[in-house]
């Protein structure tokens, strides 16, 4: 200021005044240095890059992206500009232009640790986990301490499934910066990954300790919580989350997951219609209402939430396994083949949608067809013990009654203890056979 009462029309102190103001999140009064700076000496850089960073704090990131052309224009072999528009490119979702603008900040300055870091952001974003991991990789070379690195490193090998090398990742990040938060959250889904959801937890809640308003811990705890059957606890938690942030489409399908298995199908819609008023393609959202419908034998909504679901994701396995239970509930027994075959074209060896298959076919009276498709569940999971029942039950319609024996036999032996009813049953059957 004292500068500029001095020398009103000195650019360089109207861009510094700017890049003050920006760093204090002052963005309009800086916008308004910057243009003083840009009207005083058009072709100074530093404040069409200025410029750049504030629009960009403000969200205006294509705004940002023409105030770096201009700087570009003027000094091409700034890196740190061109890092800047690789960022604001992928705030705007524009990876390939993201990649690119990073690539020259590289190719002016290979040992921007940042630049690499962003690059794997931008890959990682884009499914190439692999290239994503080869640049973390290289920012590390470069700044071994950079702990939001090791964490992004982490978040790559995650969605590679290498789940004991991200904790690695994430125990490197939590050396250097205790305080963490998202490391310590990222290593709890890592661990349950891995069914240690009691470590998991206490991840979680290291990361509440540091952040009490971190709604997605409160998520994630409520997620293991209700792994582990304690439904009343993760409910919890998701009201915690939901607290927070009330528009948390997952909070709510978490909720109401959480209310389903404590036996309120009513309660669970109502929390699913909510996710689906926030995110209207929320495909788990359809599957799962659909779900609790058909508990409530509702099965024609429970159809088109199945297909609602499908609609959204038409790979959806769960989806089509039980739109064609619901259709077989319905008496529409050929209907429900057809849900099943796109189930296993989509997962073969989904041994669950052969047994409903074979079930299908059964009372389609296919017997044959539906042997053979007992013997494919078997084949993935030989100890399927309903699979085993319905498959000595169809021995029997084709009159092999000593496999069928053996059959029944192999149940007895995989049955669950539980189910004494169908145990007794079986037993009869092999007297009687005898």
């Amino acid at each position: 200021n004292n500068a500029l009462k001095i020398n009103p029309d000195r650019a360089g102190s109207w861009c510094m005044k700017g890049n003050v103001l920006t760093a204090l999140g002052i963005y309009t009064d800086a916008i308004g240095c910057f243009d003083k700076a840009i009207s005083a000496d058009p072709s100074l850089a530093g404040a069409w890059f200025g410029r750049g960073r504030t629009l960009a704090g403000m969200g205006k990131s294509w705004e940002s992206v023409e105030c770096y052309d201009r700087a570009l224009s003027i000094t091409p072999q700034d890196a740190a500009v061109w890092f800047s528009r690789g960022n604001a490119f992928h705030a705007l979702g524009e990876l390939p232009d993201a990649l690119s603008s990073y690539d020259h900040a590289l190719g002016i300055n290979p040992w921007y640790s940042a630049a690499w870091n962003n690059k794997g952001f931008a890959l990682g974003n884009r499914g190439e986990y692999e290239k994503a991991i080869d640049c973390y990789d290289r920012a590390l070379e470069i700044n071994p301490q950079n702990d939001k690195t090791w964490a992004n490193k982490g978040n790559a090998l995650v969605f590679l499934g290498r789940h004991r090398d991200a904790i690695g990742c994430y125990d490197r990040a939590l050396e250097i910066n205790p305080a963490f938060d998202d490391a310590w959250n990222n290593k709890g889904i890592a661990l349950e990954k891995l069914g240690k959801n009691w470590e998991a937890i206490r991840c979680y809640d290291e990361a509440l300790d540091i952040n009490v308003k971190y709604s997605d811990a409160w998520n994630n705890k409520g997620i293991a919580l209700e792994k582990l059957g304690k439904n009343w606890e993760a409910l919890r938690c998701y009201d915690r989350a939901l607290e927070i942030n009330p528009r948390d489409a997952m909070a709510w399908l978490n909720r109401g997951s959480a209310l389903s298995n404590l036996g309120r199908p009513g309660d669970a819609i109502r929390c699913y219609e909510t996710t689906l008023e926030i995110s209207p393609r929320y495909a788990r959202a359809w599957y799962n209402k659909g779900n609790c419908l058909f508990s409530q034998n509702n099965h024609a909504e429970a159809v088109e939430c199945y297909n609602r679901a499908i609609e959204i994701n038409p790979r959806y396995a769960r989806a089509w396994l039980n739109r064609g239970c619901t259709l077989f509930s319905l008496g529409r027994s050929a209907e429900a083949v057809n849900s099943y075959d796109t189930a296993l074209e989509i997962k073969p060896r989904y041994a669950r949608a052969w047994y409903n298959k074979g079930i299908a076919l059964f009372y389609l009276e296919k017997f044959s067809d539906a042997l053979g498709c007992y013997d494919r569940a078997l084949e993935i999971e030989p100890g399927y013990a309903d699979v085993l029942f319905s498959k000595g039950i169809v021995l029997i319609e084709l009159g092999k009654t000593g496999e069928a024996v053996c059959v029944f036999q192999q149940y007895l032996r995989y049955a669950p203890q539980t189910c004494t009813a169908r145990i007794e049953q079986v037993q009869q059957i092999i007297e009687k056979m005898k």
